[in-house]
């Protein structure tokens, strides 16, 4: 049991990114439409990472690198409050554990 959580530990995080910034999206569309499309946009984006993540394809693989490091990036674009500390915290997570499942990957092959 614990051995498929260690396994689906990225696909977990970016499922629930994909959640949070849909949500998010849903909830700033009331105020800002433009930005509540873009959030809504970033989740699907999550979401269609976070079920292709564990294929062999080195080019998706590394479009997910680029994909979290823009996201992480542009974390630093406006203030920072409590939440985006939050979501830095767990990109920073997301992006250690992508390069231990990698490296694992690389191993066995």
């Amino acid at each position: 049991m614990f051995k498929n959580m260690k396994d689906n530990i990225v696909r977990g995080l970016m499922a629930g990114l994909c959640l949070l910034w849909i949500v998010s999206g849903f909830i700033t569309m009331e105020s800002s439409v433009f930005m509540g499309i873009m959030l809504i946009g970033n989740g699907l984006c999550f979401g269609f990472f976070a079920f292709f993540c564990r294929s062999k394809s080195k080019l998706l693989k590394w479009l997910l690198y680029v994909f979290v490091v823009v996201n992480i990036i542009s974390t630093f674009t406006d203030q920072m409050g409590l939440v985006d500390w939050i979501v830095l915290v767990i990109y920073i997570v997301l992006i250690i554990f992508m390069i231990i499942e990698n490296t694992k990957d690389n191993t066995s092959e």
